[in-house]
């Protein structure tokens, strides 16, 4: 079977089905979107040089399928379609909402309905973003399984062919560890940063008590090396210049390569947002005392802003263009389009099949 010459058939046209339609078609793949009704869906959305099919006509044109939709719709599709998906390649690419150990996987689920066909399950641990980028979004490998061998070498394949890094896992009974890689959440770093945090915070308590606290009143000014307001931008200092060592790293190909979706995004997103907050309380509390102290005044012969102003300008100024994308009128619209909802021609953000990123699942269209 030459899968240069005979197209694709992705079943869903959800953010995730165009996402990998058009990474098909970017390394010179045919590929066909089939759709339970076609005239519903916005041509614009469409990705150019990828046809838009009936369901039905779609399945006809090759025998490589993808299933981009939701596991509720798999028994629906089996029930109309069984006939015409005997021996056939049929991936899934669907991840169950919640991590729940012995519970039936999707894959074998889909195996169970359709017997004859060749199931395989891969592209699960890919989010749509990364199927669109080249540089971000997490591990480029794409481990993939199914109970038929040579099912399994065509799809290995097929992933190499588009850029990934395919790594057999063996038959269909490894789908549930594999549906289990995206709720994966730095399971090793857990226990060790907690230890830390909470080491850190009784040392730190303890240091207070120690030095600031006496006979129940709290005394700032008793004389010290550093004082109150030096200690904490100190400490607020080394925070964030460890988390930003630690947002250097998970910005390494080579750890990007072993982190899911989640991590990477937790890191890039969750670790970033900390590390900017904690930046500028080193700014405030480096300087705000002495510049209370000169009651704000511009010591410089020319008139020329401190560079403490300068900094606590351009923290305000990040921290405040950060919050704005917060405010319900940005963040919901945000979202929704994150979870695959589409614009309208009125301008309405509406459902049109995709899903969260996190759940790599597409609506049933």
């Amino acid at each position: 079977m030459s899968m240069s010459k005979e197209p694709i058939v992705i079943v869903g046209t959800g953010d995730f089905g165009r996402a990998l339609a058009t990474r098909l078609h970017r390394f010179g793949f045919k590929v066909v979107l089939g759709s339970r009704s076609p005239s519903t869906v916005e041509a614009k959305v469409i990705p150019q040089h990828v046809e838009l099919l009936e369901n039905k006509e779609a399945l006809q044109r090759g025998n490589i399928i993808i299933f981009a939709v939701h596991r509720q719709s798999y028994e629906a599709l089996a029930n109309e379609y069984r006939d015409m998906l005997k021996q056939k390649i049929v991936v899934d690419v669907n991840n169950p909402q919640t991590s729940k150990k012995g519970a039936q996987s999707s894959g074998e689920y889909l195996g169970s309905l359709l017997p004859e066909s060749k199931v395989v399950k891969a592209f699960n641990v890919i989010s749509a973003w990364a199927l669109e980028s080249d540089s971000f979004g997490g591990s480029k490998q794409v481990p993939l399984c199914s109970n038929n061998a040579e099912a399994r070498r065509i799809i290995f394949q097929l992933v190499r062919d588009i850029g990934f890094e395919p790594i057999d896992r063996g038959s269909l009974k490894t789908a549930e560890e594999l549906e289990s890689i995206p709720f994966r959440f730095f399971p090793s770093w857990i226990s060790p940063v907690a230890f830390s945090f909470i080491l850190l915070l009784v040392i730190t308590l303890y240091e207070f008590l120690r030095r600031y606290v006496n006979n129940g009143s709290v005394n700032i000014r008793q004389p010290a090396r550093l004082n109150l307001n030096g200690e904490f931008s100190m400490f607020f200092g080394i925070v964030a210049f460890c988390l930003l060592c630690v947002l250097a790293v998970c910005s390494l190909p080579s750890v990007i390569n072993t982190m899911s979706w989640r991590e990477w995004n937790f890191a890039q997103s969750g670790i970033g947002h900390v590390m900017i907050v904690c930046a500028f309380c080193h700014m405030l509390t480096m300087g705000t005392y002495s510049m209370i102290r000169r009651k704000w005044t511009l010591s410089s012969n020319y008139r020329l802003p401190s560079v403490f102003y300068i900094e606590i300008a351009m923290g305000f100024l990040v921290i405040f263009l950060r919050l704005l994308l917060y405010t319900p009128c940005l963040y919901i619209p945000l979202r929704k389009i994150r979870h695959g909802w589409e614009r309208s021609a009125n301008g309405n953000v509406k459902p049109k099949g995709g899903a969260e990123l996190r759940s790599y699942e597409n609506s049933y269209v």
